[in-house]
C-alpha cells in the first residue's frame, strides 16, 4: 500500500509538524532525516530537501547534491546504514552521517 505524504512525523511520541510534505524519513540512532517533497522547492535551484535534525529538532546538516544542475533533488532512502539515498538525476548517494557530506555517488540510469 501507498503511504499517505504528510507534513508531519512522530518521533519519540512527539508530533513534529513542518512546513513542506515529507516523501521519506529514517530515525537512524540519534539523528532523524527527512526528505522533504521537492516539488514544493523553487523550480530554478536545487532543492535543498535532504535534512538531518537532531532529537530536539535542530537541524544538524543539509545533504550535497553530487551534481550542479539545477533541477537535482533527492527522493527516496534507499539504504540506513550506510545511509544512501537516491536523487532525481538518477544518482545513488551514500551520504556520512554526521555530515550530510557525499562519500560515494553511483550513476544508475
Amino acid at each position: 500500500m501507498k503511504q499517505e505524504i504528510t507534513n508531519t512525523l512522530i518521533i519519540n511520541g512527539s508530533e513534529w509538524e513542518f512546513d513542506k510534505s515529507i516523501l521519506d524519513s529514517a530515525v537512524i540512532n540519534d539523528k532523524v532525516i527527512i526528505i522533504f517533497d521537492y516539488m514544493e522547492y523553487p523550480k530554478n535551484e536545487q532543492a535543498q530537501n535532504l535534512v538531518a535534525y537532531d532529537l530536539e529538532k535542530n537541524t544538524i546538516w543539509v545533504a550535497e547534491h553530487p551534481t550542479n544542475q539545477r533541477n537535482d533533488a533527492y527522493v527516496h532512502i534507499t539504504s540506513e546504514k550506510p545511509l544512501k539515498a537516491n536523487n532525481f538525476a538518477s544518482y545513488s548517494c551514500e551520504l556520512n552521517i554526521d555530515t550530510g557530506r557525499i562519500v560515494n555517488a553511483e550513476f544508475y540510469k
